[in-house]
């Protein structure tokens, strides 16, 4: 008896929901076109695949050349980085004793393995990898902070160097980064655009700090936020549809969109175009002051934002991904899973 009742609300979903991951598989179409590779091929394959494609648009005949690395490097910005005013990319080609090495920082492993991958496919030969990964040590434990006053992040850390955005006198700042010998941090502003702020401008702060900060007032569109996480809900069980954006199925930016125009917002149509809005509020390393209602990004394989979903609250969002739209959780049973560890930042469009 106690079993039948732990199942009658999952028999009542799957009848209620006739597209449930549970009563219809949504695996994609044979021959279905994605990111420009066919997914009949296996996972392994189109990922090779890609890198072949990639490389040959910069060396058809895939023989690269050391004397181009910083084309190459250039490259990899435009094509991977993609938007280099969210993602720091603070790399170059270097000779050491006749060796080549790749030296700097970018934010997340999975750029740093792309790079790799692409240069590898590019058979340059021996290459000597010395890339951190964002927070590097040299900001000496320091991550996060607050702008003392207002002021300008700039384009590189020399002292004349171009401004980019401004920070606001209190707003949180994100410390990614340090340059050796100058007096500037790489940091994330409020809006989550990346560059260079005077250390004299900023207190640093502790992660409770910076969580207190982030959330330092009740959410102010509560009903909005509702309305979206409620129109989002009631397409839960519908197919994964690439590129879909109708009642009949969605994909994971697709869903976001929808749900977010429900509450008369209106959200750019790609996860990496809606990850350009908003307020930044997680990255990988601090999900603190995550609530209800914000949108969260997650890097795909080859390094860029590839897929978004909506928190609902206690690790759990909604999302659509291949098996329906669904509800899926960050370290669920304490376990890591692909969620757990491709989740990059969130953003909240409501506040």
């Amino acid at each position: 008896m106690k079993l039948i009742t732990r199942l009658l609300p999952v028999l009542l979903f799957i009848c209620i929901h006739p597209h449930s991951s549970a009563a219809q598989s949504t695996q994609p179409a044979a021959g279905e076109i994605r990111r420009g590779m066919s997914m009949s091929d296996a996972p392994d394959a189109r990922y090779a695949k890609w890198f072949d494609k990639l490389a040959r648009q910069v060396e058809p005949e895939l023989q690269g050349n050391p004397e181009r690395l910083g084309l190459y490097l250039k490259f990899f910005e435009h094509e991977i980085i993609r938007e280099p005013r969210l993602f720091a990319f603070e790399v170059s080609a270097v000779k050491v004793e006749g060796t080549t090495r790749i030296v700097g920082m970018m934010e997340y492993p999975e750029q740093v393995a792309t790079l790799q991958r692409l240069l590898s496919t590019l058979n340059l030969g021996s290459i000597e990898y010395a890339i951190e990964v964002a927070p590097t040590d040299q900001t000496e434990g320091l991550r996060f902070a607050i702008a003392k006053q207002d002021a300008f992040l700039f384009a590189s850390p020399e002292k004349m160097s171009e401004k980019v955005n401004q920070a606001m006198h209190g707003e949180p700042l994100w410390i990614i980064g340090a340059a050796e010998g100058e007096r500037r941090y790489l940091a994330h502003s409020a809006d989550g655009y990346v560059g260079w702020i005077d250390t004299s401008v900023v207190q640093p702060v502790d992660s409770t700090r910076m969580t207190a900060t982030l959330n330092k007032s009740p959410a102010r569109d509560a009903a909005l936020i509702e309305r979206v996480i409620d129109d989002a809900m009631s397409r839960m069980g519908k197919p994964y549809v690439w590129a879909g954006r109708s009642d009949d199925g969605v994909d994971c930016s697709g869903l976001v969109q929808r749900a977010f125009a429900a509450a008369g917002v209106m959200l750019p149509r790609d996860a990496e175009q809606q990850a350009i809005c908003g307020k930044l509020v997680a990255m990988r390393h601090h999900r603190e002051a995550l609530r209800r209602g914000d949108v969260l990004f997650f890097l795909g394989r080859r390094g860029f934002v590839a897929h978004t979903g909506i928190y609902l609250g206690e690790g759990r969002f909604i999302e659509s991904a291949d098996g329906g739209v669904r509800i899926s959780e960050f370290n669920s049973d304490n376990t890591r899973n692909r969620r757990e560890d491709s989740f990059c930042f969130a953003k909240r469009m409501l506040d």
